[in-house]
């Protein structure tokens, strides 16, 4: 069996970031235009070093098989998905596979190779050129990526919903995150990271163990750290500002083109210009919000539904008390403005009332007795989460994936999962008109082979925060005519 931990014995050499490099861009999938000769280049020196890296021994550092162990030993044995690692430990990983990339036969160090980006918010389908690579002879078993193209669910809403946050804990991870802790779990860790890894690609990519190699996990982890520069700038920590106490000096190990064991800090990796590329930024807006929490335990889930209404009236109305009849009056207002009846010309942006981004961190019980039977949540699946009234109508609001190995799924007795989710106008006019049976509400998960249809048990989350966001330019702006509105 090929270790991929760092051996002992071996004196790393310290990483320095490339003097005077000037940034190439990574380009975008979507941009990268076969017909076109450069881009054409790009794409048989793409397929044809991963032929080249497959061909490797399995002993070389270097070869895609060893990288693939080296993931898998971090991101399955080190658990880096739970913690503060997370970002930086895999933008050093591609930075390194780029270069080894760029080190074969056929890119031959050309200084305008970049590894290409698979941006899936714009198209969720596996660009072409993965495609045609197939996956590599060492994957023996079932692990097939999803055979027909999966309509994904990563809207603008749901990319909100998982970037939103000016708190650099939420999105990137605390230090160490304890088992049953729901709040500590990094947001970048699930949303459309996840939703690729678990139902969109599927196959080997749906596990720790395997996903790297994949060469599709490299195009999408380019985009999961193009996400995260986006993210940085947007909240000001690209700079380096404000970052918590010890995060920087945390310590890597990875191979360089020559196949040595090089040490890096994640201080070196936070400024991904400087490691000699860039992006085109994600074009998803970034709104100022306020936000609300709701706990949800065993003794409170029944109030669901009385708490999300209260919630969004209380984000809608920056706290005014108002009369059942008023509340009724607004609950439609707001729907109505949802639904783009009500034009409030440049008072609000758009981008940010299509739906309410919301963010639910939670935790699962990985095992349930169904008649009888004792039965487990499935590793590397993808769930669909819904607002849903028993024996009524199931709302769809988001999603998560399992991406774990289904070992380490069994041998505890719960996860943490974070779930990105929208409330659209379905579920604001719901909230308006069903007031008799909001006690009903419940909030349930069911595993959904394509994002779509659900399939099996229907489980309740009875252990979860429900964060909410509503833009500030309602309060800062509207007061004045939500006032107006009720002043009779």
């Amino acid at each position: 069996m090929v270790t991929a931990m760092p051996p002992g014995g071996v004196t790393p050499v310290p990483f320095e970031c490339p003097p005077d490099a000037v940034p190439v861009e990574r380009r975008l999938w979507s941009q990268i235009d076969p017909s076109r000769p450069k881009d054409r280049k790009l794409i048989q020196q793409l397929k044809a070093a991963y032929c080249e890296l497959r061909s490797r021994d399995y002993t070389d550092p270097t070869s895609l098989y060893f990288q693939a162990r080296l993931h898998g030993w971090y991101c399955a044995h080190q658990d880096i998905h739970r913690t503060w690692a997370f970002l930086p430990w895999h933008r050093g990983f591609i930075y390194f596979h780029e270069q080894i990339l760029a080190a074969t036969k056929a890119v031959n160090h050309d200084p305008d190779f970049r590894l290409p980006v698979w941006d899936w918010e714009r198209s969720s389908k596996i660009p072409r050129a993965f495609q045609e690579l197939g996956l590599p002879d060492f994957l023996t078993g079932s692990y097939a990526r999803t055979s027909t193209p999966i309509r994904s669910p990563i809207t603008n809403c749901i990319q909100q919903a998982w970037l939103m946050s000016e708190r650099f804990e939420d999105f990137c991870g605390y230090q160490s995150c304890t088992s049953g802790d729901s709040e500590c779990l990094p947001h970048s860790a699930g949303g459309p990271h996840s939703i690729i890894h678990s139902l969109v690609v599927s196959g080997a990519m749906a596990e720790p163990h395997t996903s790297a190699a994949d060469p599709t996990f490299y195009g999408h982890h380019a985009n999961v750290d193009r996400f995260w520069a986006h993210w940085l700038k947007r909240y000001a920590f690209d700079t380096g500002k404000d970052l918590p106490a010890g995060w920087g000096a945390q310590t890597y190990y990875f191979y360089n083109p020559e196949g040595k064991l090089v040490q890096v800090t994640a201080d070196q990796l936070l400024n991904h210009r400087k490691l000699g590329y860039d992006y085109t930024l994600p074009g998803v807006k970034l709104c100022d919000t306020n936000a609300r929490v709701i706990s949800i335990a065993a003794t409170t889930a029944a109030s669901l539904g009385a708490s999300l209404r209260e919630t969004l009236l209380a984000l809608a109305m920056g706290g005014f008390q108002l009369t059942h009849t008023a509340v009724v009056e607004t609950m439609k207002f707001w729907a109505g403005l949802l639904k783009g009846k009500i034009n409030l010309g440049s008072l609000l942006d758009p981008t940010c009332w299509m739906s309410i981004p919301v963010h639910i961190t939670a935790v699962l019980p990985t095992k349930y007795v169904v008649a009888g039977k004792e039965k487990f949540l499935k590793a590397g699946k993808y769930y669909v989460v819904q607002l849903s009234i028993p024996g009524a109508t199931d709302y769809a609001i988001g999603g998560f994936g399992i991406f774990m190995a289904p070992h380490h799924l069994h041998q505890v007795d719960s996860i943490q999962v974070a779930i990105t989710a929208c409330v659209d106008t379905k579920v604001a006019s719901a909230l308006v008109g069903d007031l008799p049976r909001l006690k009903d509400w419940q909030l349930v998960y069911r595993e959904s082979p394509d994002g779509l249809k659900v399939v099996g048990e229907r489980h309740v989350i009875v252990n979860a925060s429900v964060k909410m966001f509503c833009p500030k330019g309602w309060i800062e702006k509207g007061s004045d005519l939500i006032k107006t509105l009720h002043s009779g």
